[in-house]
């Protein structure tokens, strides 16, 4: 999104991305919904060979170090994805870096819906969620996370709620 914008209502549907992020850093993912935005939809999309797969999250890393109460946190953040939906789709070796190189997954995002996703041989996690609220997450399939025993890739099959989230359904 561009800065000090907001996107609400987009769809990215029957997409494809991989072999991307030649960066140095190496975390740039095929999907990213990044900074404020709500009502957004991916479907039916896959992702692989990226630094990480399909990604909501804030556009102001600001957010990782504000010193909130957990009531506090319970509200949206104002720069991250709200009430979207990453459903039906695939995200699969993913990883250019050892940390970081999730599946699928959302920072500091609120009412946010994942179902139906399959995700696995990332690096990091398969499905990773920092500090989410009130998300779901529905029917995804989770397998052979950090096949490479990387020493710091997590190998969740999925996390969520850490850094203060809660309210999530799994």
């Amino acid at each position: 999104t561009p800065t000090g914008r907001k996107v609400t209502g987009s769809r990215i549907v029957e997409c494809i991305a991989h072999d991307n992020s030649t960066a140095p850093t190496g975390h740039q993912p095929g999907f990213q919904m990044l900074g404020q935005v709500d009502n957004c939809i991916v479907e039916y999309c896959i992702s692989y060979r990226n630094g990480s797969g399909i990604e909501l999250r804030e556009r102001d890393a600001v957010n990782v170090f504000r010193d909130y109460s957990i009531i506090e946190w319970r509200e949206p953040w104002p720069d991250a994805a709200r009430d979207c939906i990453v459903r039906n789709c695939i995200a699969y070796d993913n990883r250019k870096s050892d940390e970081n190189s999730d599946g699928i997954g959302g920072r500091y995002i609120t009412n946010c819906l994942y179902e139906n996703n399959a995700s696995y041989g990332n690096v990091d996690d398969n499905f990773d969620s920092i500090a989410s609220v009130a998300c779901n997450w529905i029917g995804n399939i989770a397998f052979d996370s950090n096949p490479e025993g990387t020493v710091d890739g997590d190998g969740n099959g999925i996390k969520t709620s850490t850094r203060e989230g809660g309210g999530n359904l799994i």
